[in-house]
């Protein structure tokens, strides 16, 4: 598994959304690019509320089933 931290320390609800869009679409791009070297087979993100929890499932990502908040993204094989 690969594990994306948050670069920025502001609130969830700080920034474009556009920008949180484009952060994600980043850290799945080089979580596939790494995939080549390393046996990383999911993204993990830890969603700071409800709403980040909800934008998350928005681009696929699915809920571990005994942590609400902590949600993983297939890579694929």
């Amino acid at each position: 598994m690969t594990d994306w931290c948050r670069r920025t320390k502001g609130s969830w609800h700080s920034g474009l959304p556009g920008e949180r869009k484009l952060l994600v679409g980043c850290a799945v791009d080089r979580c596939l690019k790494a995939r080549e070297q390393i046996a990383a087979y999911a993204l993990i993100v830890e969603a700071k509320d409800e709403a980040a929890r909800r934008f998350y499932e928005h681009f696929g990502f699915r809920r571990l089933m005994d942590r609400d908040r902590t949600l993983y993204l297939p890579l694929g094989r």
